[in-house]
């Protein structure tokens, strides 16, 4: 080992992950997995993408417009929206490519 500390980085890679997967539980509207991921991790409701729009959660459930492979809005978008406002979204973030 040479001594640097990872702690940080495997933490960072961890909530990316588990963006990811709540970014696929979104567009896929997997509303259980969803309620699950945000019960464990319950700063995921505001974590951002580490891509260069850094949206939010809220922000993929109208398809936000960057990532190809991510531009679906499921047939219960209002489900998932109101999930993802309950657990403390805030529904007034932007993108980094609004700003």
């Amino acid at each position: 080992r040479d001594g640097t500390d990872t702690s940080s980085l495997t933490e960072e890679s961890l909530m990316s992950d588990r963006f990811e997967d709540a970014v696929k539980a979104v567009i896929d509207g997997e509303a259980g997995t969803l309620r699950g991921l945000l019960s464990e991790d319950h700063g995921l409701v505001h974590a951002r993408s580490t891509r260069k729009h850094k949206a939010t959660l809220l922000l993929y459930i109208g398809a936000n417009g960057v990532e190809n492979e991510n531009q679906r809005t499921p047939a219960n978008a209002v489900e998932i929206c109101r999930i993802l406002l309950e657990a403390g979204a805030e529904p007034d973030a932007t993108t980094s490519i609004n700003q």
